[in-house]
């Protein structure tokens, strides 16, 4: 359930009762975003992304739900959240990296201790939502 802000101290002492923790990024994974436009604007939720974060809960058992995102005024992003019903299952909606088992985020490259081959993932790093459709069932492209 959505709580009406966020204490980093606070979180840091609770301990195991808000662990394991999972950070959802916002723009690009739970919404439509496709790039910046220069302006704030309001996207659309993207399809499956409300069972998604319930299944982050329900089947995975998450205890608590963090949405980052680089929107200001966060406002509006909590606004988003409670519109489309994300409120039921996102704990806190914040602009800061928390301590977290797990990032999504649609921008990220996953580093596996190699910084070669961080480097080749980042080089040839593209979005989802510049990856034409028909390549995004290879496994070229799952791999980056």
């Amino acid at each position: 359930m959505l709580k009406d802000n966020f204490d980093p101290h606070e979180f840091f002492l609770a301990g195991a009762t808000v662990h394991p923790a999972v950070v959802v990024d916002f723009n690009g994974v739970l919404d439509t975003f496709k790039g910046w436009t220069g302006r704030v604007q309001d996207y659309d939720p993207a399809e499956g992304a409300l069972d998604f974060v319930r299944r982050l809960k329900e089947e995975l058992g998450y205890k608590t739900v963090f949405v980052l995102t680089a929107t200001m005024p966060i406002e509006s992003v909590v606004a988003w959240i409670r519109r489309y019903g994300f409120d039921q299952y996102v704990d806190y909606v914040t602009n800061h990296k928390v301590p977290a088992q797990v990032y999504v985020d649609d921008r990220a490259v996953l580093h596996s201790g190699d910084f070669n081959e961080t480097l080749e993932k980042i080089r040839g790093f593209k979005p989802h939502w510049e990856i034409p459709e028909t390549l995004k069932e290879t496994k070229e492209v799952r791999a980056l």
